[in-house]
């Protein structure tokens, strides 16, 4: 986990962050050097927030770099974890008490989640040869957001409709005691950590915004919360757009559960 302060917080709701950070290290065999490491964090990547005019990673770009140089891997690669509604950077104040958003910033940042990514990569169970089970599933989900229907009709969104459905999917990987979760958008934590516990692998994660982007993915319960008036204006569904993917995400686990099963009694 990282550090209470100072890299991560929820600016919706201070007490619901997830602060695990997980790492993957790919190694030949025989080498203590690895040759990728890959990092699931949820966090999304603006400390330079809307002033900043430049193309640039934000604090991964500078994560990646430490990693690298550090674990001696030739690349690290950061995934996306439940980081919707609205998990940020947890910046420094200056002198007058305002928050800093430059790239001194984002290296501090980058450089803090690098160390603690590191620690991981070195306490980690190692896996040889695991087994691997990959499984997708592909769904409707209603559009209810008047502004999506009627932009549907215009050059502004350019991907198919199906009877007021958008078309999505949602992937499934295992390898040995890792299990990973791809969410076609900006889950919220809570929807990240009810999606967490249907996974029963001891390393979980879940990436975000993974072969699709929906927008905000919310819990019913939420889209009448005034602390997410934002989200709801560009999310899909109002109504269950959360809940019909935590449904799905189910389903789909419970028939890998049942082909391990059927497999393992052959």
């Amino acid at each position: 986990e990282v550090a209470e302060q100072g890299v991560v917080r929820n600016i919706r709701e201070p007490k619901l962050v997830d602060r695990e950070l997980g790492v993957v290290g790919i190694y030949p065999l025989g080498s203590e050097e690895p040759k990728a490491v890959l990092v699931n964090f949820a966090m999304h990547a603006e400390t330079l927030w809307e002033e900043n005019k430049k193309i640039t990673a934000d604090w991964p770009g500078y994560m990646r770099r430490y990693l690298e140089k550090w674990s001696g891997a030739k690349l690290a690669i950061f995934f996306n974890g439940a980081l919707g509604a609205m998990v940020t950077v947890d910046n420094q104040l200056d002198e007058q008490g305002r928050e800093v958003h430059d790239f001194k910033e984002a290296e501090r940042v980058g450089r803090a989640v690098a160390e603690t990514a590191l620690k991981a990569l070195y306490s980690g169970a190692r896996l040889r040869s695991p087994e691997m089970i990959f499984a997708k599933r592909i769904f409707y989900l209603p559009v209810e957001n008047p502004l999506y229907n009627l932009f549907a009709h215009t050059p502004k969104i350019t991907r198919k409709f199906y009877w007021g459905n958008f078309q999505t999917e949602l992937n499934y990987l295992r390898l040995g005691d890792w299990e990973l979760f791809t969410v076609p958008g900006e889950a919220y934590p809570k929807l990240g950590f009810s999606l967490k516990d249907k996974l029963s692998a001891r390393y979980k994660w879940i990436v975000g915004l993974a072969n699709d982007e929906l927008g905000y993915l919310l819990y019913p319960e939420d889209y009448y919360n005034p602390l997410y008036s934002y989200e709801v204006s560009v999310s899909f569904s109002p109504h269950y757009g959360g809940a019909l993917l935590d449904l799905n995400a189910g389903n789909l686990l419970l028939a890998v559960k049942k082909a391990s099963l059927s497999k393992s009694s052959k």
